[in-house]
């Protein structure tokens, strides 16, 4: 199953600056590209999964806590 362009996951560390791209509009929002970088953020804990297929952007820390298709 490739679920490559569908997860993304919102930053919440209130220090994060990053500007999301797109319709974003919260900062710190991170488009995840590989079902390996999920799996390699599944632990971290200031990130939260939303639903979206859009990329968004990096946030600073970089990473996906969940991995979930697109509906």
């Amino acid at each position: 199953m490739d679920l490559t362009g569908y997860v993304i996951a919102v930053c919440r560390d209130k220090d994060c600056d990053r500007e999301p791209c797109g319709d974003a509009k919260k900062p710190g929002k991170q488009f995840v590209k590989t079902l390996e970088d999920a799996i390699e953020a599944v632990a971290i804990p200031h990130l939260v999964r939303i639903k979206t297929t859009k990329c968004l952007g990096y946030c600073k820390h970089g990473r996906a806590v969940e991995v979930r298709g697109a509906e």
